[in-house]
């Protein structure tokens, strides 16, 4: 293999990746018909570690090498993330997540359990933070995260209404 093959490929994934084909070049008109090339490339350099990119090479590749390809794989690849023929993932971050925010918003119901409902909370929104950073389409990361913000604004709520009654009674 000739020692640019590897910068070849990166360009040229790069070049087909951001490809436009307007349909009126010359006017205003807003339609445009974008070319999605095959994705199968780009997820191929997305999945492919720099030194699995060496072994194919057969050679040791440049830092200026390495760079295009980290470039390439940050620019290129955030809308891969999921594509719309590949299935939702569910992480166990998701479901972690989701278990975690159930357990919280359970916890306000019963007094004893309550206290142990907050920690719940805090790990579902970690958790559920970084299931949706991981994957988009995972709908129990969403869940847990939401639950455990409502689980905030629910305590919130209840802090408030005990200050309130506190201060009506106490007058």
């Amino acid at each position: 293999m000739p020692k640019s093959f590897v910068t070849i490929l990166i360009f040229t994934i790069f070049l087909v990746a951001n490809t436009t084909v307007s349909a009126f070049p010359d006017s205003s008109i807003d339609t445009a018909l974008t070319y999605n090339p095959p994705n199968k490339a780009l997820l191929f350099l997305k999945k492919t570690s720099v030194k699995q990119l060496e072994v194919l090479a057969g050679r040791r590749l440049t830092l200026k090498e390495k760079v295009g390809i980290f470039i390439l794989k940050k620019t290129n690849t955030k809308n891969l993330r999921n594509l719309p023929g590949e299935p939702s993932v569910k992480t166990k971050k998701g479901k972690a997540a989701f278990i975690l925010g159930i357990c919280a918003l359970g916890g306000l119901v019963l007094p004893i359990v309550g206290l142990l409902s907050i920690p719940c909370a805090i790990l579902a929104i970690i958790f559920g933070a970084q299931a949706v950073k991981e994957n988009k389409n995972d709908r129990q990361g969403k869940t847990g995260l939401i639950l455990g913000i409502v689980f905030f604004g629910v305590l919130l709520l209840l802090i408030l209404l005990v200050i309130a009654l506190i201060s009506a009674f106490t007058i």
